[in-house]
């Protein structure tokens, strides 16, 4: 018999995929979550899952296995009594592939004693493609994090992000904590005193992402702090 309703739990009781996202594709509902493992001494420490069921029939859950694997991402603890790959989720991409993103930043700042905080509204930049919005982020991550990681004073290795509307502007700030003396090569840092591969190339490459949505970028230093702000006109 067909069951239009689930309740929980909905998967088997050995299974469990918290942080759940469903997503319907050709009739079935896909849900794609972290994994926690029965008598885990922590949280997402197994592989990546998918199960799905079709969309009449909710009481009929198919596993597909391990669709990605822990170890095929070199920042996730090699020993699994750690937090590993947690709450990821999928989209479909502008090529008309399925492709599956996860909070791999977050675990390179577990991994070097770095605090990241983020308060997000993800809807406002939708109008990005999804290549152009990874190539951003990951150029302004990858930047803060090498900054804050340059902090001696773990308690100091701090990132702060914040995407919201502003005065109809979608705005983004990603700020973080740095040592050294940073300098500036007209707009766009070049820099720093203690690394001379901060920064530099990852600034430019986010300009032109930016400037490809009529967006502008600021980039200034205050007190010990790099931040760096886009406005994108909504």
């Amino acid at each position: 018999m067909k069951t239009m309703q689930a309740f929980n739990p909905y998967l088997p009781s050995w299974e469990y995929v918290p942080d759940a996202e469903p997503h319907i594709v050709d009739g079935r509902v896909y849900i794609y979550g972290s994994h926690d493992l029965f008598n885990g001494l922590n949280f997402c420490l197994g592989d990546y899952v998918c199960w799905s069921a079709p969309v009449d029939d909710l009481g009929n859950w198919k596993y597909h296995g391990v669709i990605f694997k822990r170890e095929q991402d070199p920042a996730a603890p090699r020993i699994r009594m750690t937090n590993g790959l947690a709450a990821p989720d999928m989209v479909v991409g502008d090529d008309g592939r399925y492709y599956l993103y996860y909070t791999a930043k977050s675990l390179v700042c577990q991994n070097q004693g770095i605090s990241m905080n983020v308060v997000a509204d993800g809807t406002l930049l939708d109008f990005m493609s999804i290549m152009d919005l990874s190539a951003l982020f990951g150029n302004a991550l990858d930047n803060a994090i090498r900054g804050a990681a340059s902090v001696a004073d773990e308690n100091e290795r701090l990132i702060r992000v914040v995407i919201c509307e502003q005065m109809g502007f979608a705005l983004v700030k990603i700020e973080n904590r740095y040592a050294g003396e940073v300098r500036f090569d007209g707009k766009d840092l070049i820099t720093t005193k203690n690394n001379k591969d901060y920064h530099g190339y990852g600034v430019k490459s986010i300009r032109r992402t930016v400037e490809k949505y009529d967006g502008t970028v600021t980039i200034r230093t205050e007190d010990g702090w790099f931040l760096l702000s886009i406005l994108f006109p909504v």
